[in-house]
């Protein structure tokens, strides 16, 4: 298999899918933050990962540069968006931005089996850049997504755009920011991916979440 992480900060999901996928398989990890890649730079050296090929720059849906807040908490770096509130002490510097479309037609990528992203609020975006790509390989996709930066509209749009391309909701996971991912086993819950955009129209979510979609194919 061939994995697409995006957002992969110090290499934590990256060195996991490395493991799973074996030597025949290969981790594309993306990730924008020059002090998180130099971090997940060094981990690629001393897991001996040969099969991991990482790349400086954000994805997002024009290629250029694009501004971004560097965080000292790792996991809180992220792409400047106009009209969202940036966190205060945190530098704003400006890194490369690329189309995952062009970046897998420039290296040559023949196939994408499973994309894992979390970019921050930046979902849209990255999307809008991979659409080609997500309609020719029809990866499986595990992503975390941001409520408030978002807005009800996309949310609906993202969605919509999902099932009528043949994608369902296979887990949700309910996040809260100060709390452990999982608590439960029991917290891992199954909607189809309608009741899930009703769920979107009724507001029903936390502020941050974790969705596991898969093509019907």
């Amino acid at each position: 298999m061939t994995c697409l992480d995006i957002g992969a900060n110090i290499g934590y999901y990256a060195f996991l899918e490395s493991k799973i996928v074996g030597e025949t398989g290969k981790i594309v990890a993306i990730e924008p933050s020059p002090i998180n890649f130099q971090h997940l730079k060094k981990n690629l050296e001393l897991n001996n990962s040969s099969n991991v090929e990482i790349y400086n720059y954000a994805a997002g849906d024009k290629e250029g540069t694009v501004e971004f807040v560097v965080s000292k908490h790792s996991n809180l770096s992220k792409v400047v968006v106009p009209g969202r509130k940036i966190p205060k002490g945190c530098e704003i510097i400006k890194v490369p931005l690329r189309k995952i479309d062009s970046f897998v037609q420039e290296k040559g990528i023949t196939n994408i089996d499973f994309v894992r992203m979390d970019v921050e609020g930046y979902e849209i975006e990255v999307f809008d850049g991979m659409w080609d790509t997500i309609k020719k390989f029809k990866p499986i996709i595990q992503m975390e997504f941001h409520i408030p930066p978002i807005g009800q509209k996309e949310q609906l749009k993202f969605f919509t755009t999902l099932r009528d391309l043949g994608y369902e909701i296979k887990h949700y996971i309910p996040r809260a920011l100060d709390y452990a991912i999982i608590g439960e086993e029991s917290d891992v819950k199954n909607y189809s991916i309608d009741e899930f955009i009703e769920m979107i129209k009724k507001k029903m979510f936390t502020y941050t979440f974790i969705v596991f979609l898969e093509h019907s194919k």
